[in-house]
């Protein structure tokens, strides 16, 4: 009788906890519904596979339609390319702006839209439940007729 009785205890402290950890995701949830991640401006839309030509993305945070500064957030690529940094912080108007670098076309790879993911890491307090926006950038064959291709003549002579 006394061994179920601490089962029964263990049994509630493990629901509590459970339950206290449900509502703290629940309150985070209801913080990030709040803050929203607005695309203001990418330039340009369009660009080419080939690893060098940047595209600039600024983002704006907000809060209830008040502008947040000093809110960091979190930039990934979902299918290739890369940032020149992947955190950067909102200045006084709650915008930051990302340079992005789509990746390199090649014979091995096929030719797809970037997705990317931002993501703001300062409005989650318990749980990370961050307020997100996607962004796609197009993505077009790179130009191959810039007289520049090397071959192997050149490298063996």
């Amino acid at each position: 009788c006394q061994k179920t009785l601490k089962n029964r205890y263990k049994l509630l402290i493990v629901v509590a906890i459970g339950v206290l950890i449900a509502g703290l995701y629940f309150v985070d949830v209801l913080i990030a519904d709040r803050y929203d991640i607005e695309l203001v401006q990418m330039t340009p839309e369009t660009v080419p596979a080939d690893g060098q030509t940047s595209v600039e993305i600024t983002l704006r945070v907000t809060r209830n339609g008040e502008v947040k500064s000093g809110h960091t957030l979190y930039g990934l690529s979902k299918n290739g390319g890369g940032f020149k940094s992947t955190r950067l912080v909102t200045d006084q108007n709650g915008e930051v702006t990302f340079l992005y670098y789509p990746y390199l076309k090649t014979s091995l790879n096929t030719l797809t839209d970037v997705v990317l993911k931002f993501t703001d890491e300062s409005n989650s307090i318990f749980v990370s439940v961050p307020a997100t926006k996607e962004v796609t950038v197009k993505i077009t064959e790179p130009n191959q007729g810039n007289g520049t291709t090397i071959t192997t003549d050149d490298i063996f002579g």
